[in-house]
């Protein structure tokens, strides 16, 4: 018996030294939304710069606007100002000094359109033949710094893909829509030998299309057949083994990626027609991040989500209510894969907003009281 009792006291002791360890309590993370421009904003571009300030271009009324974070302040500039229209659908990436480079289209100039440069000194220029109604543009940089631009012709349902060379700009018809009047999202991805991959909808098939080009010939696949399609977006990254991850929405949200040999899908939010606006980032262990709007309950939400292991954990980024409403929305991240979010507020004023959520979800110790009897 006196054997056991020390058993026990053991054992109790051992308990209680546990529980007078401090406990960790998860905070939830912590979104900052600021307001970047109150009364000048348009579909959006947001990049991260390797020290992680955020830079966005942006339909501004007519112009093309960018817009910068010096670290204690936003600042803004002008890009292109034309008597007409221009600033449609920017594509933003920057190099690693820091230098922009942006596609949009311009409806003064019928054009799709190619600017680089830094505050204060940019130089456009006209890219490919005119088109006269306005669609998505996508831009990359390859390995040399050069552009590669996907594009939507509307007037004549083109997918068209043009690229720098080096000495002068070449152009190839990815697809060609006999439906024409249905608006077309597009994105574009190089990969570590700087070919080509895409994803966009392709009207005739209703269908969410993967494209690769290996050599000389593009390649085609299914992501999404029947698709229900009112104009939402599609966004597409590579991994680190150049395999394609996608961001599709079909009634609700839903991300892909491609092992080698098939697709995979997941459903990312069950929230009935949702998505219509998505952005895609993956981090540096390849996790997807999302950034997508929602409408429900008469209120608009912009939404975060990522993978946490096999499951998606979604996060309220900003709400309005009627008659506002969030539209397009652009994801980056940082160095330490923290999100960074730009999108455009519309309604009673078009705004530009920006929200950055904190790191990660921070831990308070919490020392749990001893109860000795």
């Amino acid at each position: 018996m006196t054997k056991l009792c020390a058993v026990a006291t053991l054992l109790l002791s051992l308990v209680l030294a546990a529980l007078s360890l401090p406990a960790r309590a998860a905070v939830a993370p912590t979104w900052h939304v600021e307001v970047v421009d109150p009364d000048a904003a348009g579909y959006v571009s947001l990049a991260v710069t390797q020290a992680g300030s955020p830079r966005i271009a942006y339909h501004a009324h007519g112009d093309l606007g960018y817009a910068w974070h010096d670290g204690a302040t936003w600042h803004l500039d002008t890009v292109e100002s034309q008597p007409g229209n221009t600033g449609w659908y920017p594509s933003l990436r920057l190099d690693g000094q820091g230098n922009a480079y942006i596609s949009y289209y311009s409806s003064y100039s019928e054009s799709l359109m190619y600017a680089t440069g830094v505050p204060g000194a940019w130089a456009t220029e006209m890219v490919g033949d005119p088109y006269t109604i306005a669609g998505q543009t996508s831009l990359a940089l390859d390995s040399a710094g050069r552009p590669h631009i996907v594009y939507f012709d509307y007037n004549h349902g083109l997918v068209e893909y043009a690229w720098h060379d080096g000495g002068t700009w070449r152009y190839e018809v990815i697809d060609t829509m006999m439906l024409k009047s249905q608006f077309v999202s597009l994105a574009l991805a190089l990969d570590s030998a700087d070919r080509p991959h895409i994803c966009y909808y392709d009207a005739d098939a209703e269908a969410w299309l993967y494209a690769f080009r290996p050599v000389a010939t593009w390649v085609f696949d299914t992501v999404d057949a029947d698709v229900f399609y009112n104009g939402q977006e599609c966004d597409i990254e590579l991994d680190s083994q150049d395999r394609p991850r996608i961001s599709f929405s079909d009634l609700y949200m839903f991300y892909a990626y491609h092992d080698g040999l098939i697709w995979h899908t997941s459903m990312v939010d069950d929230t009935f027609a949702i998505g219509s606006f998505s952005s895609l980032a993956l981090d540096t262990l390849d996790n997807p991040h999302l950034v997508y709007t929602s409408w429900v309950d008469s209120q608009s939400t912009v939404l975060y989500a990522y993978a946490a292991g096999s499951t998606w954990q979604v996060e309220t980024v900003d709400v309005i209510s009627p008659p506002n409403r969030f539209d397009d929305v652009s994801l980056g991240l940082d160095g330490d894969n923290s999100p960074h979010v730009a999108y455009w507020s519309l309604g009673t004023a078009d705004v530009l907003k920006y929200a950055a959520r904190d790191s990660a979800a921070t831990h308070h110790l919490v020392y749990l009281p001893i109860v000795r009897r």
